[in-house]
């Protein structure tokens, strides 16, 4: 079973992705719930009058591995119930002032301004855990706090995992942020990240000096300027480096924005996507 973790630099605690697919159907019949006034106005008038059809993107469209899905070439139920499935299967876009916004980004989004803290975290989870999100040291009692509200009122789960999220998150003797990953992704810390925030040429520096060392009888250490672009000694180097080294290079690579913008969990919540209700009142 796949895994949504919380990684601490010397211990991690992970939540079942059964919770991620609980959010997933949480926030897009969320999304639904929303149109449920007009989902069936065609129907009712035989006309082509779904004020949505204003921003749904023409048969032929294709944009960022998103079709159209002919919805707009549809009338009446076959209209209403095909556009209802799309919502809550997020395979579609609409098409604001000439920008495609994908419903996906939309559903979560929808749950982001309707949602209490806990619904609020869910979203960012479902839609952002294999992107890293981080919550610094100073914010981790304000994070467990959310879960554990989660718990109380029966939004989350128990005993799928939040339980020990909650206790890495309050434990005294754990220093330093807490990020998040997907097991069926790339873990924190890791290489790619930092190659996406222009920090390769910081981490050879520190892996031919942790090479040169005594203890580390290796192959002799690598010139930044000619081996940058070789995947080989890229692994090399990264391996080559202390847990701490890759902890601090994923930090810094994640604190930079570089890598996905909107990571970081604190108390000062902001908005990331164009909610449903900017699209459903253009």
């Amino acid at each position: 079973m796949a895994l949504i973790y919380f990684h601490a630099l010397k211990d991690d605690a992970a939540v079942n992705s059964s919770e991620r697919a609980y959010a997933a159907r949480m926030c897009s019949e969320l999304m639904v719930l929303t149109l449920a006034p007009n989902v069936f106005e065609e129907l009712k008038s035989g006309n082509r009058t779904h004020p949505l059809r204003e921003v749904l993107p023409e048969p032929s469209m294709s944009i960022d591995g998103y079709r159209s899905n002919i919805l707009q070439s549809l009338e009446g139920a076959a209209f209403d119930t095909l556009l209802t499935s799309h919502l809550r299967l997020n395979q579609s876009f609409f098409m604001v002032e000439d920008f495609p916004v994908a419903m996906f980004n939309v559903m979560l989004n929808t749950a982001w301004v309707m949602g209490g803290d806990a619904l609020k975290l869910y979203a960012r989870l479902h839609g952002q855990c294999e992107l890293h999100l981080y919550v610094e040291a100073q914010h981790r009692g304000w994070l467990a706090d959310i879960i554990e509200e989660g718990l109380r009122t029966s939004l989350y789960r128990e005993k799928v995992g939040w339980e020990q999220v909650m206790e890495l998150l309050r434990n005294p003797y754990i220093e330093g942020p807490v990020v998040t990953s997907y097991s069926v992704c790339d873990s924190f810390p890791n290489l790619n990240i930092v190659k996406d925030a222009d920090l390769t040429y910081k981490m050879v520096l520190l892996a031919n000096k942790r090479i040169a060392l005594p203890e580390n009888p290796v192959e002799d250490s690598l010139d930044p300027e000619t081996d940058l672009n070789n995947v080989t000694n890229l692994k090399h180097l990264w391996l080559a480096l202390t847990e701490e080294e890759r902890w601090e290079l994923g930090m810094e690579a994640l604190r930079s924005g570089k890598v996905a913008a909107g990571i970081e969990l604190s108390p000062d919540w902001r908005k990331h996507w164009r909610q449903r209700f900017d699209v459903f009142q253009r």
